[in-house]
């Protein structure tokens, strides 16, 4: 981090801690979140939640890094998350939030904003652990491996909390890509199970089509246009893969593409995705 970027985190901590109260007002009267977005990291949560958010000129908050470090205290329920959006109201005081994280505290965030609409993104099993594996620098190519060797590895600890299955606490797999496999079925699960309350969109829906999509998803959230999106839905939001365009059947092996899709297969069918292993 640059001399710049130190001096402007400073200065924006300093100008939350002063104004974090009026903040916490506007969420005690009335200011809550009117979407939140949530998803597995790497299914285009920032690309579409930012688009939606241009689209109806609404404020947004993309990420919330205080929650990075914090998240599986607050998963274990040893910091409750009504303190931790006390002192982080800022993140919370926008109509759009979009944070992966809270995918794992569904029914407290549900609790607490009972108001929001909760939007679900989803991608493909395979591509969904494909691109998190770009992210953290483990070659497809070397899997499965044991979950242990990714404490020995040089990757932030949120990233390795999500690796090695940490975040769901009771993750029935020690192999890596399975346990994000796991992740992926609880993710999927929420939806299944409250179809009523929650959005879905499936990143391959977005992708045929950016413009028409944002279009569509905006018009069923009821929310109207105010800016024009053409021009921005081809900016890339998050580093991009260096195996994105490669082919999966070239970079994992048969067996695990097929153990993926095997714990993922009653859910990817009611989503309606295809098999690789099956084609």
């Amino acid at each position: 981090m640059g001399r710049r970027q130190l001096i402007n985190k400073y200065i924006n901590k300093i100008y939350y801690k002063i104004f974090n109260p009026v903040y916490n007002l506007k969420l005690k009267f009335g200011s809550n979140p009117k979407f939140i977005v949530i998803g597995n990291p790497k299914t285009g949560t920032s690309v579409i939640s930012s688009l939606i958010a241009v689209y109806g000129g609404l404020t947004k908050t993309i990420d919330i890094p205080e929650m990075w470090y914090k998240q599986l205290e607050l998963y274990k329920g040893n910091i409750e998350l009504e303190k931790f959006i006390s002192e982080n109201p800022h993140r919370f005081a926008k109509k759009l939030v979009k944070e992966p994280n809270l995918t794992f505290l569904y029914s407290k965030i549900k609790d607490i904003f009972p108001k929001s609409k909760i939007v679900l993104i989803t991608r493909h099993p395979v591509d969904n652990v494909r691109s998190v594996l770009d992210r953290v620098n483990i070659s497809p190519s070397s899997l499965p491996i044991d979950t242990k060797e990714i404490d020995d590895m040089k990757i932030i600890n949120p990233w390795k909390w999500f690796v090695n299955g940490k975040v769901l606490g009771d993750n029935p797999s020690n192999k890596v890509p399975y346990s994000m496999a796991y992740n992926w079925v609880y993710t999927v699960k929420l939806f299944l199970e409250n179809k009523d309350s929650i959005y879905l969109i499936r990143y391959e829906d977005f992708i045929e089509d950016k413009t028409s999509s944002i279009q569509r998803y905006c018009e069923d959230l009821n929310i109207k246009k105010q800016n024009d999106i053409s021009h921005l839905v081809d900016k890339q939001y998050q580093p991009k893969g260096e195996n994105k365009n490669k082919e999966i059947t070239e970079l994992f092996s048969e067996e695990v593409i097929r153990n993926i899709e095997n714990i993922c297969s009653s859910e990817m069918e009611k989503l309606g995705y295809e098999f690789y292993s099956k084609k």
